[in-house]
């Protein structure tokens, strides 16, 4: 597990490891302390995207009652995490099923 404070926006990153899917770096906006007593969301981004689409779109203004009560957790997919390197040749992308299957790793980790 990796631990950092995002600059730009206040979050947590995490490196978690999955069976299927592998590392996935995940970022956290809220106190997952506070997990038993705020509405957490679940975000995977878009193709070509990654958890900045979703840092933007929760740290806007209009989020900001929902920002307050409320955990979300990002999670950037092989291949699209800042930085990435290029995936490997023969890298077989994870199917959907494969990926919600893996999300829920995620979820048992925070």
């Amino acid at each position: 597990m990796a631990m950092a404070r995002g600059a730009k926006h206040h979050y947590m990153n995490y490196i978690v490891s999955s069976e299927r899917c592998g590392d996935l770096h995940v970022h956290v906006q809220g106190e997952v302390s506070q997990q038993e007593k705020r509405a957490c969301f679940l975000t995977v981004h878009d193709l070509g995207t990654n958890h900045h689409s979703f840092l933007d779109f929760v740290n806007h203004p209009c989020m900001q009652e929902i920002k307050d009560r409320s955990i979300f957790v990002h999670v950037d997919m092989p291949g699209h995490h800042d930085n990435a390197d290029n995936l490997p040749d023969g890298f077989e992308y994870p199917s959907l099923d494969v990926i919600g299957e893996d999300l829920v790793t995620v979820l048992d980790f925070l």
